[in-house]
């Protein structure tokens, strides 16, 4: 049975032509907590986060605007020193490549939204906008809702990831860091799946025979093809497999060369087919394949 553990998240389809740019809630993304020395949650924040952010969303193709209010700024600077606070240096660094934009308003938050919405922007938050939405209620908060992305998360690792997020133009995943993020997307979808599957049957899924099992491994299936194939891009079939491997095998992409020999095998006992994956690769696809001349190559119709 392939156990695959990470949090739930939920996704909005997004069409990348409806957009120009991504606005982050600067604040919303740096805040978070630690623990102090007696275990209890301290109030944080961490630069880090921010730069992670612009930075995954710049690698796959998007222009980047980020707002932060300016007293959020001065304490940080001027507590730098803090345990609780990160590299304050980052936000001078973004501020100097106009990506970060301090604001001074009282209500810094309506700004930003204003902002997006004149220039076609999704917003980066997990805010809910309770309070904006009393206070200004002549904005069109079904459009704004449509634009706003909640289902970012930073990784144990400091990694950003924002599953919903689609490629934009020339943007491209295919660096290593931008693989790894895909794969942790991919382990978060299916672990979706599998508690989905736990609340709905009450049961563990290694209790319900085969076809839950089955139904995860369709549904890693799926997002790999969607998520490497999904912006019309061109793969050749081996970063796929790799994927593949890497998710259902539990194996680290980063260090293939310490892979067991027979992870094809094992791989291929998994996804229930055997041959040359030109052969059964199109059976797998959630949608009809096009091949390049030696049919190494492969994008959707």
């Amino acid at each position: 049975m392939i156990k695959i553990h990470a949090i739930i998240t939920s996704f909005v389809a997004i069409n990348p032509d409806e957009y120009e740019l991504v606005v982050i809630d600067a604040a919303n993304v740096v805040h978070s907590t630690i623990l102090d020395s007696d275990s209890n949650e301290t109030p944080a924040i961490f630069p880090e986060r921010l730069e992670a952010a612009i930075e995954y969303c710049q690698e796959i193709g998007w222009d980047v605007q980020a707002f932060l209010k300016h007293g959020t700024y001065l304490w940080a600077v001027k507590n730098h020193s803090l345990s609780n606070i990160g590299d304050v240096s980052i936000f001078d660094r973004l501020i100097k490549l106009n990506v970060l934009e301090l604001v001074n308003k009282e209500k810094e938050d309506i700004f930003w939204i204003d902002y997006a919405m004149k220039n076609s922007g999704l917003i980066v938050t997990h805010d809910k906008f309770r309070q904006e939405r009393i206070d200004f209620p002549d904005r069109d908060w079904g459009a704004i809702e449509e634009s706003t992305l909640r289902d970012y998360d930073i990784l144990d690792n400091g990694d950003f990831i924002l599953p919903s997020l689609p490629i934009k133009g020339e943007g491209s995943r295919t660096t290593y860091k931008g693989l790894k993020a895909r794969i942790d997307e991919l382990e978060i979808r299916v672990s979706n799946l599998e508690s989905a599957l736990n609340r709905e049957d009450e049961l563990e899924i290694s209790e319900v025979d085969e076809e839950p099992e089955k139904l995860e491994v369709d549904a890693i299936v799926t997002e790999v093809f969607n998520r490497l194939l999904g912006s019309g891009e061109k793969r050749h079939m081996t970063p796929i497999l790799q994927t593949l491997g890497s998710v259902l095998l539990g194996l680290d992409v980063s260090n293939l060369k310490n892979w067991p020999e027979d992870w094809r095998d094992q791989l291929n006992q998994i996804l229930g087919v055997k041959g040359k994956m030109s052969k059964w690769v199109q059976d797998l696809s959630p949608r009809e394949l096009e091949f390049s001349d030696n049919r190494s190559t492969i994008w959707y119709a």
